[in-house]
């Protein structure tokens, strides 16, 4: 189960997943500036519903509801990224 993977990340404090998450937005807002920021938010939005719904289908998660997860949060992120290219 991938749930042990997930509470690693949230252990101290969610120092680890702060730490990524912040290298994550300064790439992010280097790349495509107040869009890198819209960009990772639907991604993290995005994810965070998946792990919801697996939650409560599934008790926790799974190496595949994992790696769909990621994929997920890729497409949605690679179309906000067109979104705002198209608009820009």
């Amino acid at each position: 189960m991938s749930t042990i993977f997930v509470e690693s990340m949230h252990s101290r404090r969610g120092l680890r997943l702060g730490v990524s998450f912040g290298i994550l937005i300064t790439i992010s807002y280097l790349a495509l500036m107040s869009a890198g920021i819209i960009v990772v938010a639907g991604a993290a939005v995005t994810a965070s519903v998946m792990v919801a719904v697996s939650n409560r289908n599934f008790g926790g998660l799974t190496g595949d509801v994992l790696g769909a997860t990621n994929e997920i949060a890729r497409a949605s992120s690679l179309l906000l990224v067109l979104v705002f290219l198209k608009w820009a």
